[in-house]
């Protein structure tokens, strides 16, 4: 929801806090400190399985701040809500 939130995947949750809910928890991202949001899990096969999902798009479009990411954009449209896991 704004450039300091971060969405985690469940296997990134698991190394950085273990068994501790990491939701509303700070992990330091690109130089800046996120507060984590979202935790999410890719079911099945997918071509594309990001660890971390931010809104940096002011980092994105100053060259000299991309080291070397790449952007991507990904826009998810949930039919039942509770598959979230906040």
């Amino acid at each position: 929801k704004d450039d300091t939130s971060i969405a985690i995947s469940e296997e990134l949750a698991q190394r950085i806090f273990g068994n501790e809910n990491p939701i509303g928890k700070q992990i330091n991202y690109l130089d800046t400190m996120c507060v984590v949001r979202a935790v999410y899990q890719i079911p099945g096969n997918s071509s594309i399985a990001p660890n971390v999902v931010v809104n940096r798009l002011k980092d994105l479009m100053n060259p000299q701040n991309q080291h070397g990411l790449f952007s991507l954009k990904l826009l998810l449209k949930l039919k039942d809500h509770r598959l979230l896991r906040c």
